[in-house]
């Protein structure tokens, strides 16, 4: 099952931009083992003299709101704990792109395949 990630990223190769000043968000598709750009979203930065407003955030938030994962080169605990109230896991990283992906992959495997064996077990009780 296809999943979407949003990157903070200025050139589409590196993770480098901080989350409450990006400008834009590069949306990706993950299905089990590949990735794919889909598309950018322009964003209104959601710090403004390097205060949050909850107006600008709450924007950002709803940008990338059908998105599992946002990677970001860095990213506070407040904006983090908002968005993952509203389902959205944030992560600071600064690498490549498809390098990160291919961590996300590995860690979606590896627990999709304990919640099955886990589920297996249950069925067998």
């Amino acid at each position: 099952m296809e999943y979407k990630v949003a990157v903070a990223s200025s050139d589409g190769k590196v993770i480098n931009h901080i989350f409450k000043r990006a400008e834009q968000f590069l949306i990706f598709g993950i299905d089990e083992d590949r990735c794919r750009f889909l598309e950018s979203r322009v964003n209104n930065p959601s710090c403004v003299q390097w205060e949050y407003s909850k107006d600008t955030l709450d924007y950002t938030a709803r940008l990338i709101s059908d998105c599992k994962y946002v990677l970001t080169s860095r990213i506070d605990r407040k904006a983090a704990d908002y968005l993952l109230h509203r389902g959205i896991k944030a992560y600071s990283i600064s690498e490549y792109i498809e390098d990160a992906f291919k961590r996300i992959i590995r860690h979606d495997n590896k627990n999709s395949t304990r919640l099955s064996r886990i589920s297996k077990e249950k069925n067998n009780l």
